[in-house]
């Protein structure tokens, strides 16, 4: 087996030019997630999402019809809608009052005597595409992207066996990173830290020496049983019950990354998607939603388990496991702007994963230029 390497260069963790690239050729020519499908918005109403470098409009018509469109007139480029909310009978550009029904296609234009030679039939608004996966709506800006199911063939085989369907979603957590959007990521695939970075936070309920991980595509997936003391815990003194679907004798946690910005993580006890959304080259935002059986309050308290006794004075030693990853995050991107920063021989095995993710990226910018 070799030794896996580095691939990116120290820029790519720096540059706005680096930034700008993934949000062009990256983020705006994959699939991206847009959310729990039956949160979509209802008859009638719209919102604006941003897809790397590419504003659109996501719309349900009075017809019930889920649309995604390029939110760009196509006389001067204006935006036709902001923000979210109430979807108009018709989108009138407030630049220069051109008028598109909700399908997209152009309904009218002031002073089209001025026009002699435009084809409205060919003036609609751009379309993207759209498409579920296990529940999960995702968007493309191309109309003819590859479809959502072979982008994600195999990875169902993967996925944590949870029924959610009784489950409730807990208060959704955001986090601003001082930080590269790849920094996290990395974190995130990396099975070498478990053991030290989170051996508070952790403990000992985990088997880091049992892992089973492989890739798909530029995708990922993850498992790792817990320990004897772990399923003990799992069984007797959870904060909250088993969700439904797994196997009692093989509990353990699902950990996956949808390329390139998606994770999906499933413990015994809950079930998370973290959006993970650079905002510009220095600083990502990661959004968090879990969900879980229900439990009483009084149940929460009595069964929570108290945290490790940490160091409250540094914040990789708080017994925080998303507050060791950010700190960690953070104090590695401070690093990156040292000349001297470099990145020695990554681990075998369990930082093979970040390998693979850098030359996914790099594979997928080189591609998709060449394709541009």
């Amino acid at each position: 087996m070799s030794q896996p390497q580095q691939t990116l260069p120290r820029e790519a963790y720096l540059s706005a030019e680096w930034y700008a690239a993934e949000q062009q050729y990256l983020f705006g020519h994959s699939w991206q997630y847009l959310g729990p499908a039956d949160e979509m918005p209802a008859a009638g109403h719209y919102r604006c999402v941003q897809l790397g470098s590419y504003p659109m409009l996501l719309l349900r018509d009075q017809d019930g019809t889920l649309r995604l469109l390029h939110n760009l007139c196509r006389h001067r480029g204006m935006p036709l809608l902001e923000g979210s909310g109430a979807l108009p009978q018709h989108l009138r550009c407030p630049y220069h009052s051109w008028t598109y029904q909700q399908d997209g296609s152009l309904r009218a234009l002031p002073q089209a005597e001025r026009f002699p030679c435009l084809n409205k039939a060919e003036m609609g608004l751009k379309r993207g595409a759209l498409d579920e996966w296990q529940g999960l709506m995702f968007g493309h800006t191309q109309p003819d992207a590859v479809p959502l199911a072979q982008w994600f063939a195999g990875l169902e085989d993967t996925l944590a066996p949870h029924d959610l369907s009784a489950c409730e979603e807990q208060p959704v957590e955001v986090h601003t990173l001082k930080a590269n959007w790849k920094v996290f990521v990395e974190n995130y695939m990396d099975g070498y830290h478990l053991r030290h970075l989170h051996s508070v936070s952790l403990g000992k309920h985990y088997d880091h020496d049992a892992i089973a991980q492989g890739q798909l595509g530029p995708h990922w997936y993850f498992y790792q049983p817990l320990t004897a003391e772990g399923h003990k815990a799992a069984l007797s003194s959870s904060s909250y019950p088993l969700i439904p679907g797994q196997d009692p004798k093989h509990l353990g946690a699902y950990v996956h990354l949808l390329f390139p910005n998606l994770g999906i993580t499933a413990s015994e006890e809950s079930w998370s998607l973290l959006h993970i959304e650079p905002l510009d080259a220095l600083t990502t935002r990661v959004t968090i939603r879990s969900w879980a059986m229900p439990v009483s309050t009084l149940r929460y308290l009595m069964l929570r388990e108290p945290k490790s006794p940490g160091s409250a004075d540094h914040p990789v030693k708080t017994g925080d496991l998303m507050g060791e990853d950010i700190a960690v995050c953070e104090a590695i991107q401070r690093s990156m702007h040292s000349p001297a920063y470099q990145v020695g021989a990554l681990a075998e095995e369990l930082e093979a994963p970040l390998a693979h993710f850098q030359q996914a990226i790099l594979s997928y910018l080189k591609d998709m230029k060449a394709n541009r």
